[in-house]
């Protein structure tokens, strides 16, 4: 191989990588480009994102709200609660007020029947019979 040939070779491949380097030239700068253009749409996104702070101010007003919740719902079902074993022990107390009565009751019933029989023994002997009718 002569000296001309070899030249010739080696320009026939500077030229070859020449182009490729132009092409993968151009290829990283519409990479670039379309980069730059995702890179600005993520940025406007995340502009409209709240920040840490908001997030964790969020979140924590959510789990105080859940636990004042929690604890309302807790308060309304015990103060129910006590009112029905306060309701419950007014009604026993009544019940069992009620029963006393019954029984004093019975018994001053049982006394004055007791005297009303006693009366009208008393009255018995001085009734007089009625007078005989008839032949």
């Amino acid at each position: 191989m002569t000296r001309e040939e070899m030249d010739a070779k080696i320009a026939a491949t500077e030229a070859r990588m020449e182009a490729t380097e132009h092409r993968i030239d151009a290829a990283l700068a519409r990479l670039e480009a379309g980069s730059s253009a995702a890179f600005a749409e993520i940025n406007t996104t995340l502009r409209h994102l709240p920040t840490s702070s908001t997030l964790y101010a969020t979140v924590g007003g959510a789990v105080v709200a859940g636990i004042l919740a929690v604890i309302a719902v807790l308060s309304f079902g015990g103060d129910r609660f006590d009112g029905g074993v306060q309701l419950t022990s007014a009604s026993v107390q009544a019940a069992t007020d009620a029963q006393a009565l019954s029984k004093q009751n019975a018994q001053q019933i049982e006394l004055l029947t007791g005297r009303i029989n006693d009366v009208l023994k008393a009255l018995a002997p001085r009734q007089e019979p009625p007078p005989p009718t008839g032949p």
